[in-house]
């Protein structure tokens, strides 16, 4: 009686290296008339009892699977997921219909629910790519299994402190954020619709922005306030600095001077301008006894910064420009001048994303400087002197950071304001107008010269986890 069914020995024969080699080396390879040789093991000989490797096995290459219906109908095998929360939550089988003519991805979004998406966020698990056309599936790429590596940004790149950003933020006309920092999905401001944001506010999005309507950014920084003073006599009185690190003191008539530029990195916003002066007149002094009230600087630019993990995409407008400086004016009796004081600087306007940013030319981004108030003289007979304009702002900046930038064709405003127009009177002007404050470009205080342009930053870089 052989022991070994498949080797030619019986008890009691020699053992040989061969027939060890026979008696141990089996192949599954249907071809049993070879020595050796067995059939493959197939399903129907495995046992389906729940513990068993079948099932086991099923279970998890089956779920959640995506296969194609009929047309643009896909359907989607049940399975399980653990949400953000950490809570187990069971996905039923379902059916979902694609869009035509477009490739799209079928995922599990963040409260278990099935969608597909042709631009889906990053919090989510990814179950499939899918391609039509012509009312038609024509490929299911499957993306549940371990071999495929994902090259695309860590969400732990996205700054997720306010929570795991999965509430998506469509804005309705007029609404206004003013709470400084803003934690979202998907965040889009609809064609029609204008939105605005106080002074200065930043968004956090773990999936992508897109702006067709408009962003309007209020001033942040305050110029000069005016104030009021007796101009009796030839003093001159005035020049006080606005608010931020671009704003400056004016040191009178004549001067030709440039205020401060500096990176947004310190104060994300634009500075204020400076104010103007007042002086009494010389000539027919003895009826110098009203009062005047000094110009006021324009405000600077507000702020707004996005950081998005997926694409930004910008088809409408965006404006955080700087106000033009206020004209001195006569409260009370007698003769006095003033000039006008400074613009505020434009603002920024900083967008970055893991992905790509796109302004298209349909697409208006604002960070221009406020131009110069105009000077004012209330003269008595005789009096030919003049007060100057104030200094236009200087420009701020606008800055893109992504892997990808493009700004081919758009409308990016940068420019420094004018100065403002002197009073009426002959030359010199002996009272200098207030200075444009600066921040991407510097403010001016050059008769009839603008504040200088802001800045246009693109940065590209290479995400993390790429």
């Amino acid at each position: 009686m052989a022991l070994y069914p498949d080797t030619p020995f019986s008890e009691g024969d020699a053992w040989t290296p061969d027939l060890a080699y026979l008696a141990f080396h089996q192949i599954f390879d249907d071809q049993p008339q070879y020595l050796g040789h067995h059939y493959r093991i197939r399903d129907d000989e495995l046992s389906n009892d729940p513990s068993a490797i079948k099932p086991r096995f099923n279970a998890i290459e089956k779920a959640l699977q995506v296969s194609k219906v009929a047309g643009l109908t896909l359907a989607y095998n049940a399975g399980s997921v653990i949400l953000p929360d950490g809570t187990s939550f069971a996905v039923a089988a379902g059916q979902l219909v694609a869009p035509d003519n477009k490739t799209s991805y079928v995922y599990v979004d963040t409260d278990g629910t099935v969608k597909i998406s042709d631009n889906p966020p990053v919090l989510l698990m990814r179950l499939a790519k899918v391609v039509t056309s012509g009312g038609a599936i024509s490929q299911v790429v499957d993306l549940r299994s371990l071999a495929v590596k994902y090259i695309m940004p860590r969400v732990s790149s996205i700054k997720v402190f306010g929570g795991s950003n999965v509430t998506d933020k469509e804005c309705t006309n007029g609404e206004t954020f003013d709470q400084g920092l803003y934690y979202y999905r998907n965040f889009t401001v609809p064609a029609g619709v204008t939105i605005t944001i106080d002074k200065w506010a930043k968004f956090y999005c773990s999936g992508y922005v897109r702006i067709d309507g408009t962003v309007n950014v209020t001033p942040f920084a305050p110029g000069a306030s005016s104030y009021g003073t007796p101009v009796n006599g030839y003093g001159a009185f005035g020049g006080v600095a606005g608010h931020g690190a671009g704003s400056a003191s004016a040191t009178g008539a004549g001067s030709n001077n440039w205020t401060f530029t500096y990176g947004y990195g310190g104060q994300a916003y634009g500075s204020g301008g400076t104010g103007g002066y007042v002086i009494g007149s010389p000539v027919g002094s003895t009826s110098n006894t009203g009062t005047m009230v000094t110009a006021p600087g324009g405000e600077g630019g507000g702020g707004f910064w996005v950081e998005a993990a997926l694409d930004i995409v910008v088809n409408g407008g965006i404006f955080a420009n700087g106000n033009t400086g206020g004209s001195p004016k006569v409260v009370a009796g007698g003769y006095g001048r003033g000039s006008g004081g400074g613009g505020g600087s434009g603002g920024l306007v900083l967008l970055s994303s893991l992905s790509k940013i796109v302004v298209s030319p349909s697409a208006t981004v604002s960070v221009k400087g406020g131009n110069g108030g105009d000077g004012y003289a209330l003269l008595a007979s005789g009096d030919s002197n003049s007060a100057a304009g104030g200094g236009g702002g200087g420009g701020g900046y606008v800055v893109l950071i992504s892997p990808d930038n493009n700004v081919s064709g758009a409308n990016i405003l940068l420019s420094g304001g004018v100065t403002g127009q002197a009073s009426a009177g002959g030359y010199p002007k002996t009272l200098g107008g207030g200075f444009g404050a600066g921040f991407g470009g510097a403010g001016s205080r050059v008769d009839g010269t603008p504040g200088q342009n802001g800045k246009l930053i693109l940065r590209p870089f290479i995400p993390i986890g790429s």
